[in-house]
């Protein structure tokens, strides 16, 4: 038996499809139209983030130092006499150059939204650019753990589908904004697969 109503909802699939395949245009761009990443400009993380950063680096180099401290007590490696202070010199070292390296990976993060898409900008050494669409966006999430919750800021995750971890992690954002964000997000995504439909 030939169901009428399923034959109608075809008709009308294939009509949609050919009636914007006639408006759907895809010419190629010469060089000098592609767009630059320096046309956007991202917004900062908060500056208590940093500074959350180099509580944890401080609290990891502290630990490091117990540790090294413990195992030479231990071991009674103390009866050479320039190892204490190699440990002692080292530890300010690597928290110097780290606290340094988070001073400089600070000021190149930062997010952008535009009108279809999310964008974050991270990386010291290896610049990464991410960018994905409001549509591809299967849910997102508010997060803060001890420090962030001391600072008060939180980070919002964005999951794609088919992936376990997040696509985009955004830190260093004051509660406020990141539920904007979450919100201006689902918004987006409700509008454009209602333009889907």
């Amino acid at each position: 038996m030939i169901h009428f109503r399923n034959i109608a909802k075809v008709i009308h699939l294939q009509h949609l499809f050919f009636s914007t395949m006639k408006n759907f245009e895809n010419r190629q761009l010469s060089e000098w139209e592609f767009p630059t990443i320096d046309d956007i400009y991202f917004h900062p993380l908060e500056k208590n983030y940093k500074y959350g950063r180099w509580i944890s680096n401080g609290i990891f180099i502290f630990a490091l130092l117990v540790a090294a401290l413990v195992i030479g007590i231990l071991n009674t490696f103390w009866e050479i006499n320039w190892l204490f202070p190699a440990i002692i010199i080292g530890s300010l070292i690597l928290l110097s150059i780290t606290s340094v390296l988070i001073h400089i990976g600070f000021s190149i993060k930062g997010y952008t939204i535009r009108q279809h898409d999310i964008i974050y900008r991270t990386g010291l050494i290896i610049r990464s650019i991410t960018t994905i669409p409001f549509n591809r966006i299967q849910h997102v999430e508010i997060e803060k753990n001890v420090i962030d919750d001391l600072l008060g800021l939180s980070k919002i995750s964005v999951y794609t589908a088919g992936g376990r971890s997040s696509d985009i992690r955004i830190p260093g954002l004051k509660p406020e904004k990141a539920q904007q964000i979450k919100d201006l997000i689902l918004r987006k995504i409700h509008a454009e697969s209602e333009e889907e439909e």
